[in-house]
C-alpha cells in the first residue's frame, strides 16, 4: 500500500521479530558452530500476512552472513516460535521510500526511530531535510534489532513485575 506524504511515496509494513537462542536443536539442524541468530519474522502486508525464517551469522566486519532465509505458512511459523527458548523480541512499524534514487528503511521500535539507507555510493547519501539525525549507530551493537528487543521486553516486565 502507497501513501503519499508531501515529501515522498512510502510504504508502511507492521513487523513482530522474535530471536532464540541458538540450543542444540538447532545447531545440530545446521551442523554449524558459528551460528549467531535465529531469527522468526512476522510482516503484515497491506493486504498479506508474512511468516519468514532465518538463520544468520554476524561477520567481524558488521555484514551478516545468510545461511537459510525460508517464506513460512502460518502454522509451522508458530510451531517454530515455540521451540527453544526466546531471547529478543522486537514490535516495529517500517515505513520504506525511495529519495534521490536511495532506498529508505524506517524503523520505529517504541520511542527510538532507526534510518537506514542503501544506496550505490557509500559516499554520498542524501537524507531528506524532514529528518534530524541524531546519532549514528551503523556499528553500534546497542541499536541491533537483537540488543533493542532485549532492553525493550526487559523493562517492560521489570515496569509488569512492580506494576509501574
Amino acid at each position: 500500500m502507497c501513501i503519499f506524504n508531501t515529501f515522498f511515496y512510502y510504504v508502511k509494513t507492521h513487523i513482530e521479530q522474535y530471536y532464540k537462542n541458538i540450543d542444540y536443536s538447532f545447531r545440530y539442524s545446521f551442523d554449524r558452530n558459528d551460528i549467531d541468530e535465529i531469527r522468526l519474522r512476522k510482516v503484515n502486508y497491506a493486504d498479506d500476512i508474512g511468516y519468514y525464517y532465518r538463520v544468520q551469522s554476524q561477520l567481524n566486519d558488521g555484514t551478516r552472513k545468510v545461511f537459510v532465509e525460508k517464506k513460512l505458512c502460518e502454522s509451522a511459523f508458530n510451531y517454530m516460535l515455540g521451540l527453544g527458548i526466546g531471547i529478543s523480541k522486537v514490535i516495529k512499524d517500517r515505513y520504506t521510500f525511495i529519495y534521490n534514487n536511495q532506498y529508505f528503511k524506517l524503523d520505529m521500535i517504541d520511542d527510538i526511530s532507526i534510518l537506514e539507507v542503501t544506496c550505490k555510493d557509500k559516499d554520498v547519501i542524501d537524507i531528506p531535510d524532514c529528518f534530524e539525525i541524531i546519532k549514528e549507530v551503523t556499528n553500534d551493537e546497542d541499536y541491533k534489532n537483537i540488543n533493542l528487543g532485549k532492553k525493550v521486553y526487559k523493562q517492560k516486565s521489570i515496569s509488569r513485575k512492580f506494576n509501574l
